[in-house]
């Protein structure tokens, strides 16, 4: 987008790579560049609102610090101009109003205030209803994350993020790269139909017959907690009797386990975990959301709300414009409920020494 006689720089990802790269190979856009805008910034620029950022967004960028406040000492280590980067708002500040052409456009009234807003996950914890200090949410669809508010900075861990909440608080964050995306695999290797993978992997018996297998879903690196862009997955202890069955089975244990490792790695980290609303399209099945109950130790409560980051984004801008105050928040949290707790599977739990054990084992190999 061109505006103010110079070009504004966005990006979908973490900006510090992508950023450093422009700056070498590129030195005419850092030369035309006016703003380095994330995507909901620059959005609110276009719709009127002024030139700001929050928190929630800066911190992941790895341009600042962990409360979002720009590192000077980086960016001119990277060669990337201070005054790129905006000053930093609340997320529920007003920043703004709809302008003329922008309402027109919309079919809405100018005037209308804008809001800071936040990144995607802070306002998906916000609209799944995290607002105290220890509530924990699964989201689940090509890859896997595991959010956890904490009141106070928490302190640093390796392989877990900790970023500002949308609220003002903060949170950890585990990242897992392979959750749908392996089983999609998986399936496809197997020739299966996603109602047949399912039929199968779960039928009575298939756990006994999946006993003896392994599987590492790590098929495109992993992040949490390994911080391993190059590990690699797949079976370990395949017979020639194994069913299909078997194996999606054990496709399936194997990212619950992989899931698991991250949800320890926050436990290890101080926090407290022993129930997690549940989102996203990967986790509706009842018998998926039982073994993820089983391997993670956790009660899975799923959360009503199918569109969690557009409600979060939503009450910013019922707190912008003082519609509610920080103090409602709690209750206006979605319903969530509780569809699998624990059986405290001794077979599970034997089946996840051996999975992170295995990777222990076949890591120095990649």
């Amino acid at each position: 987008m061109r505006g103010r006689n110079r070009s504004r720089i966005r990006w979908r990802r973490v900006w510090g790579p992508l950023l450093r790269w422009v700056a070498l190979h590129e030195p005419r856009s850092v030369e035309s560049a006016r703003w380095a805008l994330q995507p909901k910034d620059w959005l609110r620029v276009a719709l009127g609102g002024a030139v700001a950022t929050d928190p929630s967004d800066a911190c992941a960028t790895a341009l600042a610090g962990p409360d979002g406040v720009w590192d000077v000492a980086l960016l001119e280590r990277l060669g990337l101009p201070r005054e790129w980067f905006a000053a930093l708002a609340s997320s529920s500040a007003v920043n703004g109003v709809l302008s003329a052409d922008a309402a027109r456009a919309l079919g809405l009234r100018a005037g209308i205030p804008l809001a800071t807003g936040a990144a995607d996950t802070p306002c998906a914890a916000l609209g799944s209803g995290l607002v105290r200090d220890g509530d924990a949410l699964l989201t689940t669809g090509s890859g896997g994350q595991i959010v956890v508010m904490s009141t106070d900075e928490p302190a640093p861990a390796q392989g877990l993020h900790r970023y500002r909440a949308a609220t003002g608080h903060w949170y950890r964050m585990a990242a897992m790269q392979n959750v749908g995306v392996a089983l999609e695999a998986v399936r496809g290797w197997l020739s299966y139909e996603w109602r047949d993978a399912y039929r199968d992997a779960f039928a009575a018996g298939a756990d006994a017959e999946a006993g003896a297998l392994t599987f590492l879903p790590y098929l495109t690196g992993e992040r949490t907690p390994w911080l391993n862009p190059a590990a690699r997955g797949g079976w370990l202890g395949l017979a020639l009797g194994a069913s299909r069955g078997a194996l999606m089975r054990s496709a399936f244990e194997g990212v619950a386990f992989a899931l698991r490792a991250g949800l320890d790695a926050i436990r290890q980290s101080g926090a407290t975990v022993d129930a997690l609303r549940l989102a996203g399209g990967g986790s509706v099945d009842t018998r998926w959301r039982q073994l993820l109950a089983d391997a993670l130790d956790v009660e899975l409560h799923a959360v009503d709300c199918p569109n969690a980051a557009a409600r979060g984004a939503a009450l910013l801008g019922g707190l912008a414009t003082g519609r509610w105050q920080a103090h409602d928040l709690a209750s206006l949290a979605p319903a969530a409920t509780r569809v699998a707790g624990p059986g405290g599977d001794r077979a599970i739990a034997a089946r996840y020494a051996r999975f992170i054990d295995l990777y222990g084992r076949v890591e120095p190999w990649f």
